[in-house]
């Protein structure tokens, strides 16, 4: 028998990621509707001070634009890493609570089995594993196959934030569809309300 899995019970809630995307991009387009607003006055310098944007010379609309909306492109490139992990996360956690309890569902003795092959505990179960589990333990279920296939697809932008960038991905996603994707996949799981 394993020893229990440690874990820390405070899984990020989706909705707060949810609100804090839009307040941030809500207060970067204001910022960047401010200093537009001011482009070309002599108030431009007190408000670029204001908002911590002193060092920064902004010769035109376009470039202020291009700026603002450089900030708004890393901000959901953020979010979107936020959303992928903290779907891990939930999955992660309800993996290691179903051991932990000794859950009498089918796909707890299925996790089990994936636990004890695992040379590093819990942390060392691959991920697409647990989801190839959850396909496994529903068959015919083509909802929740194509869902979670869908968010494994996902995961290679996942991996491309993770990982520095470096290489080129073409994946076309942006963060409303990427909160869908995480949200579907959640709730067909039953892991979200």
């Amino acid at each position: 028998m394993n020893p229990p899995i440690d874990v820390t019970g405070q899984v990020q809630d989706i909705d707060l990621i949810e609100d804090y995307y839009r307040q941030s991009r809500h207060c970067l387009e204001s910022r960047k509707n401010v200093v537009l607003g001011t482009l070309g006055s002599a108030e431009l310098g007190n408000v670029l001070s204001a908002m911590d944007l002193e060092t920064v010379r902004f010769a035109s609309p376009d470039e202020i634009c291009k700026f603002f909306n450089g900030l708004v492109d890393e901000l959901e490139n953020l979010v979107t890493f936020d959303y992928l992990s903290i779907t891990e996360g939930h999955i992660r956690y309800d993996f290691a609570t179903r051991i932990n309890n000794r859950d009498p569902h089918p796909i707890t003795s299925c996790f089990a089995n994936l636990l004890a092959k695992s040379r590093y505990g819990a942390g060392g179960v691959e991920l697409k594993k647990i989801l190839d589990v959850w396909i496994q333990q529903h068959p015919g279920d083509t909802d929740m196959e194509n869902k979670i296939s869908m968010y494994k697809a996902a995961l290679e932008l996942r991996h491309w934030l993770a990982h520095g960038r470096w290489w080129n991905l073409r994946s076309g996603h942006t963060v409303s569809n990427i909160q869908q994707i995480v949200d579907d996949v959640l709730r067909t799981m039953g892991l979200r309300g």
